[in-house]
């Protein structure tokens, strides 16, 4: 009976231990401005993919402003640097009846980003002036 009460508490600190292991990944906090040709960017997808690991993302709002989420429960994105795509294309969604949306945003900028931002650990604002030339590739 104590042999399994031990084995209890060993298997238990290793899940604990599995689950901090899991937390332990090094994030700073992302936000900043997105524009287009000098206007906000609103409804954009802000995709911050890094060399290895899990990508955080973001939708800006009204004025182009974003918040990165690296997880449903943590804001932020990996610390190191990131490739950045930026999309306004939208897929419409039936099931919760929203249209979908053109892109706007041209291909240097998403599909064959140009972007990158590099993240360090703590608060990070990472702004995006985007210029409106170059080719747009509409996905249907």
């Amino acid at each position: 009976m104590r042999s399994c009460f031990v084995v209890g508490c060993v298997m238990a600190i290793a899940v604990i231990l599995a689950a901090c292991a899991k937390n332990a990944v090094e994030t700073g906090e992302v936000s900043g401005v997105v524009k287009l040709g000098g206007r906000p960017l609103a409804e954009a997808t802000v995709q911050f993919i890094p060399e290895q690991g899990r990508m955080s993302m973001a939708t800006t709002d009204e004025s182009g402003h974003y918040d990165l989420a690296y997880s449903g429960t943590r804001m932020g994105a990996l610390v190191g640097r990131h490739k950045v795509r930026i999309s306004t294309w939208r897929a419409p969604d039936g099931d919760r009846n929203l249209p979908g949306a053109p892109e706007r945003v041209p291909m240097k900028y998403n599909a064959a980003s140009e972007l990158t931002g590099e993240v360090k650990p703590g608060p990070n604002e990472i702004n995006f002036d985007l210029e409106t030339k170059g080719r747009i590739q509409q996905i249907h």
